[in-house]
C-alpha cells in the first residue's frame, strides 16, 4: 500500500464516522428528543400520582408514630409526673366549669370550695 492509498482509507473512515455522528445527532435532535421529553412527562405524571397514593396510605401510620414518639419523649423528659398533674388539673378545671354551668342552668347554689 502506498501512502496515497492509506490517506484515502483514513479520510474515508473519518468521513464515514463524521457522517454517522451527524446523522445520529440529527436523529436525536429532531425525533428522539421529542419522544424522550414526552415519555418523561408521562412518567412524571404516573410517578406523582403513585407518590400521592403512597403518601395517603402511609400518612395515618406516620401520624400515629409521631404521636406515640411525642408522648414517649414527653414522658421521658418530665418523668411522666408533669403530664399526669397537668391532665389531672385540666380534668378538675373542666369538671368545675361544667358543674358551675349546670348549677347556673338548674338554679342551684354554688358550692363553697
Amino acid at each position: 500500500m502506498t501512502g496515497n492509498e492509506i490517506l484515502i482509507i483514513a479520510a474515508t473512515a473519518a468521513g464515514s464516522g463524521l457522517v454517522t455522528v451527524l446523522l445520529g445527532f440529527l436523529l436525536f435532535r429532531f425525533y428522539l428528543r421529542k419522544l424522550l421529553i414526552q415519555e418523561l412527562e408521562e412518567f412524571s405524571v404516573v410517578l406523582k400520582s403513585r407518590l400521592k397514593e403512597a403518601g395517603r396510605e402511609l400518612l395515618p401510620d406516620f401520624r400515629t408514630e409521631v404521636r406515640e414518639g411525642f408522648k414517649e419523649a414527653m414522658h421521658a423528659a418530665a418523668g411522666g409526673e408533669l403530664i399526669e398533674k397537668t391532665a389531672e388539673s385540666l380534668a378538675n378545671t373542666s369538671t368545675n366549669f361544667l358543674e358551675t354551668g349546670l348549677n347556673i342552668l338548674l338554679g342551684k347554689p354554688e358550692r363553697k370550695k
